[in-house]
This record gives C-alpha cells, sequence and structure tokens, in this order.
C-alpha cells in the first residue's frame, strides 16, 4: 500500500515504486494477450528508504515528517535501476538514490535540493509529487499546493488542492550534479475544478511530458485527469510570468470509471498508440475502502492538441470565469444544490396552499347543502302557506345564503 511513484524500465516490464512511508518497492509487471494488455505485478521487493545519514526514514520524526516519499523520477530515462530521484512532502527536498555496482541504492546524495526556501514554498502536506527529468533541460518539479499566494489567488488547502482554480509553483532545477545548490527556474501550472497535479512524465523520444492531475470530493469520489505539456510551452514559462495551460488527453470520472487515489504515473513506448501510460493509486493504507490499483492506456500521441503558456493578463482574467474543461466540474454543484432546495421549498409552498384552498371550497359545498336541506325541511312544514309568507321565508334564506 501507500504507492505513490512509480518508473518502469523501456518495455514496461520492470519497475520501481516509493510508497509515502519511506520505502522503495521494485518488481515486474506481466503483460499478455495480443495487443499486449497488463497482467499483474509479481516479484516484488521491498526496502526502507535511509537518510544520507544512514537512519531510516520512517524513523526520523512523527507524522511521516521526514519519509513522506511522493515523487519519482529515473536519473536516465526508463532506466530506473541506474538511479532515481525521489522527492519528498513535509520536510520538503530531493535526494538521488544512485546506483552501485548495478543495484539501486538505498542511501541518498544530496543534490542540492533540501533546505530551500522555494520548495517550502509548497504546502506542508501539499509538495512536490510531480517531478520528471528532463535530459536537456533540468529537473521538472511542480507543486501539488502551495500556500497562499497574492498573484495567483490560490487558497490554500492543505495539500488538497481545494482551491478550484488558480496557479502551483513549480521549477526546473539545473546544475543538480554536484553537492552545491542547483539552480531553480520557477514556473507556474494552471489549476482547473481543484484537481492538483500529482505525477508528470516524459514522452518517449520527446522533452514533452504528460501530467496526472487529481481531486477528491467526500460523495462523489476521486476525479483524475491527464494533460499534455510541450517542451516549448516550459520553456515559455521558465523564460516568462506565463502560466503553464497543459492540454486535456483524457479523464477518469468516478461517475463511470473505478478510480481511486492515483499519484503514480510513468510512460514507455509500446501498445497500440504508439505509447503506454501506466498509473498507480495509493490507497494510503486504508485496505478495507481504497485498494492498490495499476491502470495502463494505450495513447495515440499524433493525436495530442497543444499546450500554451497563457500570458499573466489572459490568465487573471481567466480566474474569474472559473471554466472547467466538458462535463463534470466541482464547481457547478455549489450552484445546483441550492437551485434544486429552492425549487424543493416552492413546490412545498404551493402543495401547501392549493390543499388549504381545497379544504376551503370543500367546508363552503357542505356548508351550502346544509343550507338547502334546512330550506327544504321547512317548506315541507309549511306545506301550502301564503305566497307572501313564502317570499318572506325566501328573503330570509337569501340573506342568510348572502352572509
Amino acid at each position: 500500500g501507500g504507492w505513490s511513484g512509480i518508473r518502469l524500465s523501456v518495455g514496461g516490464r520492470e519497475f520501481v515504486a516509493v510508497q509515502d512511508v519511506g520505502f522503495l518497492v521494485t518488481g515486474v509487471l506481466e503483460w499478455g494477450g495480443d495487443p499486449s494488455r497488463l497482467l499483474s505485478a509479481v516479484d516484488a521487493s521491498i526496502g526502507a528508504l535511509l537518510s544520507p545519514s544512514g537512519k531510516r526514514l520512517d524513523t526520523m520524526g512523527n507524522d511521516k515528517a521526514w519519509s513522506d516519499a511522493e515523487g519519482l523520477a529515473s536519473v536516465l530515462p526508463h532506466a530506473p535501476f541506474e538511479g532515481v530521484y525521489v522527492s519528498f512532502e513535509r520536510e520538503g527536498r530531493v535526494w538521488k538514490y544512485p546506483s552501485v555496482n548495478g543495484t539501486l541504492s538505498l542511501l541518498p546524495q544530496s543534490i542540492g535540493l533540501d533546505n530551500r526556501s522555494e520548495i517550502a514554498s509548497c504546502a506542508y502536506n501539499g509538495g512536490l509529487e510531480a517531478v520528471e527529468s528532463l535530459p536537456e533541460a533540468g529537473l521538472l518539479m511542480i507543486c501539488e499546493d502551495v500556500t497562499l499566494d497574492d498573484e495567483t489567488k490560490r487558497e490554500v488547502g492543505g495539500g488538497m488542492g481545494t482551491a478550484e482554480y488558480g496557479a502551483v509553483r513549480g521549477w526546473v532545477a539545473t546544475d543538480i550534479a554536484g553537492q552545491t545548490e542547483g539552480k531553480l527556474s520557477p514556473i507556474r501550472y494552471l489549476v482547473r475544478d481543484g484537481l492538483s497535479p500529482v505525477a508528470t512524465a516524459k514522452i518517449p523520444d520527446t522533452q514533452d511530458v504528460l501530467v496526472l492531475e487529481r481531486t477528491y470530493k467526500a460523495g462523489i469520489g476521486n476525479t483524475l485527469r491527464v494533460r499534455y505539456v510541450s517542451a516549448e510551452s516550459v520553456q515559455a514559462a521558465e523564460a516568462s510570468d506565463c502560466v503553464l495551460d497543459g492540454s486535456l488527453v483524457g479523464e477518469l470520472n468516478p461517475k463511470v470509471h473505478f478510480t481511486d487515489n492515483f499519484e503514480g504515473m510513468d510512460v514507455f513506448s509500446g501498445g497500440v498508440g504508439g505509447v503506454e501510460v501506466v498509473i498507480v493509486s495509493d490507497d494510503n493504507f486504508n485496505h478495507a475502502q481504497q485498494r492498490t490499483l495499476i491502470y495502463s492506456f494505450s495513447l495515440d500521441t499524433t493525436k495530442l492538441l497543444p499546450s500554451s503558456c497563457l500570458p499573466a493578463v489572459s490568465f487573471k482574467s481567466s480566474l474569474h470565469s472559473r471554466e472547467g474543461d466538458h462535463g463534470y466540474t466541482n464547481g457547478a454543484w455549489h450552484i445546483v444544490i441550492p437551485a434544486i432546495f429552492i425549487i424543493c421549498l416552492l413546490v412545498t409552498a404551493i402543495v401547501c396552499i392549493l390543499q388549504r384552498r381545497r379544504k376551503y371550497l370543500f367546508q363552503q359545498m357542505r356548508g351550502d347543502d346544509d343550507i338547502e336541506l334546512q330550506q327544504n325541511s321547512h317548506v315541507g312544514e309549511e306545506g301550502d302557506s301564503g305566497t307572501e309568507d313564502k317570499e318572506q321565508s325566501a328573503g330570509v334564506w337569501q340573506g342568510e345564503m348572502r352572509e
């Protein structure tokens, strides 16, 4: 349980994953059929991640302060056993776990990305989850959530991305091979409908990436989206204050699909469409209500729509529109539910008024029947009385009826 990041070898057979309690998992994915489909994960082994001083992370501090491993990136493309970068929330940092004699080491190296004030601007439980190594650019890193940013109006979400629309911070880190502090080029990433970036993966043979976004709403479940971001868009974000806006690739909606807390993703060459996308879920060790799932999807990269980098003026104006991509928008429920409640109250009031009116008319009809019966009774008793008496009697009844 607790799988929060995954990286695959060439062909997608071998994998390395991290758990958000400070452990590293290795194993094999079995594929079969024609076309090839993911069957199972086998031959898994697990080891405890260490600090540079050799201490087990799960024994350092309280509340996963040092062991909350959330992001994972291969140092070399599709070669996770040659070394990985691991990003951590809470005590925000990135460490490199190298390969020693062909085996992935559990003892990390500092790459100048710990104790950085920039990374500390991520929310305590909304840190660097989306990380990817881009050989021609650097290490791409994006916060899941941030503290209040007056410029982007992103709200404090406690790590869950409760702001429906805004931007989160990110960086492209370079010069991280040695012990000195690397250079961080700031970027910003657009958030729609409260879906925060939780993983990113490079598309093979390019410098473009896919970004996995997720949000959770009580009573609804987890919604996932995958977006495409080109290398040109990332370069534009580094060079200016524009905001990365990925194009939508696909969505997993809890109303239609079986979803969970998916937080890890990788991409490799293969599949029907040219590349295969693999995502993994973090069950939060809540085995009674959640599951560890691994899904795979074939993607035709020739059909990807272009991404963009919104200029600051366009971005700020779009904050007021709060437009989603399509269909499912969390913000819409804030309008629909109150409207339904008001309509129900109006219908109830109308029904009550109609019932009271019906009761009143029924009582009036009963009163008319009683008067007619009494009138017939008097007529029968008087028999053939004079015309004057009849007219007086009629006048009396007419008066009573008018009352």
